[in-house]
């Protein structure tokens, strides 16, 4: 290769060096989200939204807004479907909702907030996360066909009930801590023809753990843990018909379960620990495989061989 013909490919390969090099150095472009998937921020030194309220009234469904630290005085509208509202912050409680939260999405989430005055679920399948729920009447209300999901709350500081089934009321809620004050009367659980599923949840010191009444049929009550109580663990009265199995139910000073009014339960695998179960006539409750050490008072007469309990 003559000399002239080297220095014009050395030329060309140091110009493609060159570029490649140039290409190499050039920032990423910022990925671009379509819309309805965006991020608010509310609260701290760089966001220019205070409310989240405000936040909520500009998202899009499937946008998230991000929580700063801080005490937001303001009762929160939740009605935009399949957002996701999220505490960035050491703990729950330092991120506080004080006024309240009304849920109306299907398929949005809130977590890792505390929330003063309750969660009052009215329509849709919210889903609420390692949220701290206190101070309120009923810290949880879910209202006819709305249904949540609720999992690693602490719920405590309700004036009636921690959560309050409304007829008709759906859900599922799993893992959560339900603290009371047996000195002013609180209920743990009350569901009153109420179609949900309450599973390994705890309930503690409260005058009544649960309370179901109405049809409830549909109703579990699995694996959950009743203690500390000074009235009733579970009282099952007008008629309902739930399924109550694998609780450990102990520490009752009246019942451990009292089953009333025409009440139509099933029984099933129980654990119930120095407190008495009371079975009132007109009863037909199924109680099968329990284990319950405290005495038992039936007034009906078990003609089923299949309905009658092991203990």
């Amino acid at each position: 290769m003559s000399e002239r013909k080297q220095r014009g490919t050395d030329r060309k390969g140091r110009q493609k060096r060159k570029k490649d090099e140039e290409e190499d150095n050039e920032p990423e472009p910022e990925p671009t989200l379509p819309d309805g998937q965006k991020t608010y921020c509310v609260g701290g030194e760089w966001s220019c939204l205070e409310s989240i309220n405000e936040a909520i009234s500009q998202c899009q469904e499937g946008d998230r807004i991000m929580i700063k630290p801080g005490r937001y005085n303001e009762k929160v509208q939740f009605s935009k479907d399949k957002l996701h509202i999220t505490g960035v912050a050491g703990s729950r409680e330092e991120i506080q909702i004080t006024q309240g939260l009304v849920c109306n999405t299907v398929g949005g989430t809130i977590q890792d907030c505390t929330v003063f005055g309750g969660v009052d679920v009215e329509t849709g399948t919210v889903s609420i996360l390692n949220c701290l729920l206190q101070e309120a009447k009923y810290t949880l209300a879910v209202h006819a066909f709305a249904k949540p999901t609720l999992k690693n709350c602490l719920l405590e500081k309700a004036r009636t009930a921690c959560v309050y089934m409304f007829p008709d009321a759906r859900g599922h809620l799993e893992s959560n801590q339900l603290k009371g004050d047996a000195s002013q009367s609180t209920t743990g659980v009350f569901a009153d023809n109420a179609t949900a599923t309450f599973k390994k949840n705890q309930l503690d010191n409260f005058v009544t753990g649960v309370f179901i009444q109405g049809q409830s049929e549909g109703l579990l009550f699995d694996r959950n843990e009743i203690q500390n109580v000074t009235g009733t663990g579970i009282h099952i009265t007008n008629g309902a018909k739930p399924h109550c199995k694998g609780n450990l139910i102990h520490c009752c000073q009246y019942y451990g379960m009292l089953i009333d009014k025409l009440s139509c339960p099933t029984i099933d695998k129980n654990t119930i620990q120095a407190s008495k179960v009371m079975i009132t006539k007109g009863c037909k409750a199924t109680l099968k495989n329990n284990t319950i050490t405290g005495r038992v008072v039936d007034e009906n007469e078990i003609n089923d061989p299949r309905m009658e309990a092991v203990y």
